[in-house]
């Protein structure tokens, strides 16, 4: 009878796929499982227990509570990801440890030198990771023009000098290496061709636009490489001894996840990743996309604005430890406010007043708060946060009778403490006078007055599962791409258009001031210039999709559509290739409005067989032309027993410019047809439809995200578009 019971129960367990998040914190590490069931998505279980100094031993074993709790479900899981979000690093650099020295190599010629690598680095820090520092030839202006070309033997003697020195670790940062990559990545190439082992940091890879924030970020990046990798070495591991063979996210600070290999390459794209996976977390548990965030843990609380369901990013360089940094993160005000946070009278300018933090229980909580300690040793102990709640009658956790003998003056002032905290933290963070709810998440959010009002709030909302919101954010992080252009508004703008508008503002108010003028006009142009810059982004948005459109049909157009769009920044050349198998040959030219792309091939194909090796040389003659374009193909065939050789000769009738580029490409094709074959199965679940644009996404995450993908159907939704200022794009698609 037993067996016949366990086989129906079995017989009635879904099947259901799902996805593991965790976040790892100062004090709490937390895990949820989340699946998706008829087109919505519900938490399946949820888990919560203290963080370990090594990681690797929290996040196993709230994964491991997590999965037997969802075994009241009835489910039988399919874990497709674990996404994992982590304090550890940033962690480490504000603590300074676990961090290794590292050399930087600047490009800047003569330019820069009295403002040198690490000058705004604190001086613990500098102990810590400060190496050589060589201020090499190379760097550009800001409109692209090398300040000096790279020394490439002074390159090599400063590689020798590490070589002798032991020192592995390097950043390579070039003036605006943002506007031109090329210095910044032959550098690389000759160190690694010199110190294979070496490990390099770019900086065009990680910062905008302004050297010294730029190079800090790198050098950060840097620092924490190997401690990176131990981390991630032990994380997958765990994920092993537990039996998930799933793939290994880890979330970054904007709301997306880098792939296991990517955030070795860029830990520091992961500091703020726990303040960003509260505040989506909070989004997706309240169904609300506009909303100021109050994340409260155990250590420090976190208050974020959140606009169309992603945080706020900051606008302005951000600091992490102290150091100026100018790459993407969450525009978050931290304080020293949690549920372990110390609480007692101090005396200040000869006055007593309620001290709330920074010093914190932490990790210790359970071991420190009263609430959570036997009744006949709370005499003299230590206040926290957590006891004030409990003591307000705001939580019902631990022995209520620990915290009885507290006076009521004392606890009445700590919450009105506390409350005062979280209002300077609100006002500060509101954009304008816009009223927006507020939503409390974290653990430490029970040591708030529910009931207590905030100046711009409408509503204090407390949503279910709040305390492992920031593992609910993990478990939802999207995949991104970016793309960084530069572009010059001027090509955008009619200056006939400018100046008929400018003078009908001020036809139209001919006795305003000149004051009143100025603003008139500065209205004017900054109306005309957002539409140019509008207009700039919808034009690289259609060549990036262009591009994208015609590498899923030929691999050959693919190549040859790469390699023009990355050499080339103001003309655009759409070329049409075709391949000859047998004696007859076919020519395509296809022309531009003011572009004509004259290409001469010279190609030797086997034709005995169906598989065939294909070596091409190719030499793209770029001709810009202001009248019409006539071209003539004179085609001679000669043919011998096997191979065929094709001569094309294209004429212009006006040619203005001329750019010649010459690139050599040796293709490998085992089949005749120009469709590539189907990509191995991807580690989820995607429409057949989409195949190739999973793979160029996973290779955009390889190769530093140098392209962009719209509509791609995906787990939790379809891909989304946000633009942000200097023409950054960040596309965003969820996983499945």
């Amino acid at each position: 009878m037993y067996a016949i019971s366990s086989y129906l129960q079995i017989v009635k367990m879904v099947v259901t796929s799902v996805v593991i998040g965790v976040d790892v914190g100062g004090t709490n590490t937390d895990a949820v499982i989340v699946a998706k069931s008829e087109g919505n998505l519900k938490i399946i279980a949820k888990s919560k227990t203290q963080t370990t100094s090594d990681v690797t031993t929290g996040v196993t074993k709230a994964i491991q509570l997590a999965l037997i709790a969802s075994r009241k479900e009835n489910v039988s899981l399919v874990v497709q990801q674990v996404n994992i979000g982590t304090t550890q690093f940033i962690n480490a650099v504000v603590e300074c440890k676990h961090l290794v020295k590292v050399v930087v190599i600047r490009l800047c010629g003569t330019a820069s030198r009295k403002l040198p690598p690490f000058s705004d680095f604190a001086k613990r820090l500098i102990e810590s990771v400060q190496g050589s520092v060589f201020m090499l030839n190379g760097g550009y202006q800001f409109d692209g023009q090398a300040i000096t070309p790279v020394d490439e033997e002074e390159v090599v003697r400063s590689v020798e000098i590490l070589k002798a020195k032991g020192e592995k670790n390097i950043v390579v940062s070039g003036l605006f290496s943002p506007v031109r990559r090329e210095q910044e990545t032959r550098v690389a190439e000759i160190i690694r061709q010199h110190l294979p082992d070496a490990s390099i940091t770019v900086s065009h890879e990680i910062g905008k636009l302004g050297l010294l924030e730029r190079e800090n970020a790198a050098v950060l990046n840097e620092c924490i490489k190997p401690l990176c990798s131990e981390t991630f070495m032990g994380l997958r591991s765990a994920l092993d001894r537990i039996g998930l063979r799933c793939p290994l996210f880890l979330t970054q600070n904007d709301g997306t996840i880098l792939t296991y290999e990517k955030a070795l390459r860029f830990p520091v794209l992961l500091f703020a990743s726990g303040t960003t996976n509260s505040m989506r977390g909070a989004a997706f548990l309240c169904g609300i996309t506009d909303a100021l965030v109050v994340d409260i843990g155990g250590t420090s609380t976190d208050v974020g604005l959140l606009l169309n369901g992603f945080p706020r990013e900051a606008a302005a360089e951000v600091k992490i430890g102290g150091i100026r940094t100018n790459f993407r993160m969450p525009d978050v005000m931290s304080i020293g406010l949690g549920g372990g946070s110390h609480v007692s009278w101090s005396t200040k300018k000869g006055k007593s007043q309620m001290t709330v933090g920074p010093q914190s229980a932490g990790c210790r909580l359970l071991s420190e708060a009263l609430v959570f300690e036997d009744s006949s040793n709370v005499e003299g102990r230590i206040v926290t946060a957590t006891d004030i709640a409990v003591a307000a009658g705001m939580a019902d956790i631990g022995r209520k009778e620990n915290v009885a003998h507290l006076d009521r003056a004392f606890v009445d002032e700590a919450v009105q403490t506390i409350h005062g905290m979280l209002t300077v933290c609100v006002d500060k963070m509101r954009l304008n006078n816009r009223e927006l709810p507020m939503i409390l998440v974290g653990g430490g959010s029970i040591i708030v007055d529910k009931t207590a009002t905030f100046d711009g709030i409408t509503e204090v909302i407390v949503p279910d599962h709040y305390d492992v919101a920031n593992a609910v954010g993990a478990a939802l992080s999207q995949i991104s791409a970016t793309v960084d252009r530069v572009v010059d508004l001027e090509q955008y703008i009619s200056q006939q258009e400018m100046d008929a508008k400018l003078s009908s503002v001020l036809k139209a108010s001919p006795d305003v001031s000149v004051e009143q003028q100025k603003d008139m006009t500065d209205r004017v142009k900054t109306e005309i210039y957002q539409r140019a810059r509008e207009g700039a982004i919808r034009e690289i948005i259609t060549t990036t999709t262009t591009t994208t459109t015609s590498t899923t049909t030929t691999t050959t157009t693919t190549t040859t559509t790469t390699t023009t769009t990355t050499t080339t920044t103001t003309t655009t050349s759409t070329t049409t290739t075709s391949t000859t198998t047998t004696s007859t040959t076919t020519t395509t030219t296809t022309t531009t409005t003011t572009t004509t792309s004259t290409i001469t091939t010279s190609t030797t194909t086997a034709t005995t067989t169906t598989s065939f090796t294909t070596t091409t040389t190719t030499t793209f003659t770029t001709t810009t032309t202001t009248t019409t374009t006539t071209t003539t193909t004179t085609t001679t065939t000669t043919s011998t027993t096997t191979t065929t050789t094709t001569t094309s000769t294209t004429s212009t009738t006006s040619t203005t410019t001329t750019t010649t580029t010459t690139t050599t490409i040796t293709t490998t094709t085992t089949s005749t047809t120009t469709t590539p074959p189907p990509p191995p199965p991807p580690p989820f679940t995607v429409t057949k439809n989409v195949f190739t644009q999973w793979l160029l996404l996973q290779l955009i995450a390889h190769i530093g995200g140098h392209a962009c993908f719209t509509n791609i159907p995906c787990f939790y939704g379809i891909l989304t578009t946000t633009v942000h200022v200097y023409l950054r794009h960040i596309f965003l698609g969820h996983l499945s």
